[in-house]
């Protein structure tokens, strides 16, 4: 953690505190049903890997290109970007910051596949990052 200062980790912790705090109201209101919970962590994330990195970032970014090229990039960046745009009912539900936790996901595991060429490991973050986020109201 040395290319981490205190500063910048206090200003995180900051931030992401007056998010949660911002956010615990909407969160509460959710009841986690077997179908819900088979939704959001296993049905939602395998369809969304398959047609945002297995289709359209496949399509995008040939085999043979660099993780770090301009089309690698630019392709990740679109396929982020139709990603956060499905979401957009954080923004119609009053709470678009939970956009920018869904933005940092679609290029992470934009990244991930075009490192690996397998869902499998995008399809394990997205089901992590989606049951975190079912679990935070209970740790209120």
């Amino acid at each position: 953690m040395d290319w981490i200062s205190w500063k910048e980790t206090f200003q995180f912790r900051v931030i992401w505190c007056l998010f949660f705090v911002y956010y615990f109201p909407p969160l509460e209101s959710v009841s986690v049903t077997p179908y819900f919970l088979f939704t959001d962590v296993f049905w939602y994330p395998f369809y969304e890997e398959v047609a945002y990195r297995g289709v359209a970032l496949a399509y995008l970014v040939p085999k043979e290109m660099s993780v770090f090229s301009v089309r690698s990039l630019v392709g990740n960046l679109a396929q982020t970007l139709l990603f956060v745009f499905i979401h957009h009912s954080y923004v119609t539900s009053g709470t678009p910051l939970f956009l920018v936790p869904v933005l940092l996901l679609g290029l992470a595991n934009g990244f991930i596949f075009l490192k690996t060429r397998n869902i499998f490991g995008c399809f394990l973050c997205h089901s992590l990052a989606n049951t975190l986020a079912l679990l935070i109201p209970l740790l209120k």
